[in-house]
């Protein structure tokens, strides 16, 4: 596109727009729901960026995991019932400008994630323990 000015020919430079995502963080939030649908609610902001489609293949049916096997706190009563289980739900993933409240980098915790997945969630050491307590 050009543009006369006074006579002479101007060439308009585009304008380029970056948009720059400057200390992003993730809202992860996830929930205990019990055997008989008791729910408890909790969440974390992340430092960084943390997509569910990056999360999703370490769950256990694309949904469940362990918090305290990824650095995350457990959300389940400290005196279980006949109801209560080992496994929590990811809820949602959002993108925030929330400080963190938790030293843990998005990437870092995918690592976990990826760990434990490997491990099977290391169920079976978790289901040991629950038994001799």
């Amino acid at each position: 596109m050009c543009f006369h000015v006074n006579g002479t020919n101007m060439r308009r430079k585009p304008m380029v727009l970056t948009l720059v995502k400057l200390h992003m963080n993730t809202k992860f939030e996830y929930l205990y729901r019990d055997a008989a649908n008791y729910k408890q609610f909790g969440e974390v902001i992340i430092p960084g960026i943390l997509k569910m489609k990056e999360l999703r293949p370490f769950l256990r049916d694309q949904l469940l995991f362990i918090p305290s096997k990824v650095g995350l706190p457990d959300l389940q009563p400290k005196e279980w019932s006949i109801d209560d289980h080992i496994w929590h739900e990811v809820e949602n993933l959002t993108e925030t400008m929330e400080q963190p409240s938790i030293g843990t980098t998005a990437r870092r915790l995918l690592e976990c994630f990826r760990v434990a997945n490997e491990n099977q969630w290391y169920e079976f050491a978790e289901k040991q323990e629950t038994i001799l307590l």
